[in-house]
């Protein structure tokens, strides 16, 4: 019985450690309303990339709100596949609880 346990915790933490490198390499892009800012996330939340439009530059705080709200459109779609993510690994190991991410 224990081994079993063991076995089955060994193969969650193989999954997750699976689920975390695919984040890794997913990629989410969030553009401004404007289409004058586009930033790209990683799943894991790390930004890989922001464009900003040279129209943009002559105004620093309207730049300012646009890329803060842009950087956080980006994480949250982030943060959405990251769950979706963790959600089918505990799955996939049999560890699915409803509600729990």
């Amino acid at each position: 019985m224990l081994g079993g346990l063991m076995q089955k915790a060994q193969e969650m933490k193989s999954k997750v450690q699976e689920a975390r490198e695919d984040l890794k390499n997913q990629q989410v892009t969030a553009e401004s309303e404007d289409g004058k800012i586009k930033v790209v996330s990683n799943c894991d939340k790390g930004l890989i990339s922001i464009s900003i439009d040279d129209s943009l530059l002559t105004d620093r705080s309207a730049l300012e709100e646009v890329l803060l709200k842009t950087t956080n459109d980006a994480l949250s779609k982030a943060g959405e596949v990251q769950k979706e993510t963790a959600q089918k690994a505990m799955k996939d190991a049999g560890l699915f609880l409803p509600g729990m991410f």
